[in-house]
């Protein structure tokens, strides 16, 4: 069986973020940029923590066949990000088995989601036995799974946490009835 692991994350892998802060959301988009260009933010995002519910669960990210760590972040802090996942996932980026997708345009993002979602979510479908989601906006894990195939797994991260953990070792384990 194939595995597809996707994780959002700010939020969900690094909580909290420096992206999250409602503070930092409340912005024009354009103010956003210009607060992610600054010293004191791009400090914030190398020393952010890890999200508590990887310390016990993490290993789960690394049980698929490739892992796609979806975020908002700017493209530009792409040597930020990658060192936060070399440092607190062990991710030394890149490699085959993972890819990180910056959706840093809003507009962009919501057209992924939106429309070309729905296709590539088909394609992903025809390539994986099953997708494993890791993400903490409810109103995407809603979406996923009210519209999706009933091959993704929706796991939620809540203030950090995983309350719907998997009980088993593995994604097969996880979810096999």
């Amino acid at each position: 069986m194939k595995t597809l692991v996707i994780a959002d994350l700010d939020g969900t892998l690094c909580h909290p973020s420096p992206y999250c802060t409602s503070t930092y959301l409340a912005l024009s988009l354009a103010e956003q940029h210009v607060q992610a260009q600054t010293d004191t933010f791009r400090h914030a995002l190398l020393h952010a923590p890890t999200a508590p519910w990887v310390y016990k669960y993490g290993r789960l990210l690394y049980q698929g066949d490739f892992l796609l760590i979806l975020t908002g972040r700017w493209f530009y802090q792409q040597q930020i990000t990658y060192d936060w996942l070399k440092t607190h996932l062990a991710l030394d980026l890149p490699t085959p088995a993972c890819y990180v997708q910056f959706l840093n345009f809003h507009g962009f993002f919501d057209l992924c989601h939106k429309k070309t979602g729905l296709l590539l979510s088909c394609l992903i479908a025809k390539l994986y036995d099953q997708i494993v989601l890791f993400e903490d906006d409810a109103a995407i894990c809603a979406t996923v799974r009210k519209y999706q195939e009933p091959q993704i797994e929706v796991y939620q991260i809540i203030n950090g946490c995983l309350p719907n953990a998997p009980r088993a070792e593995s994604f097969e384990e996880a979810v096999e009835p």
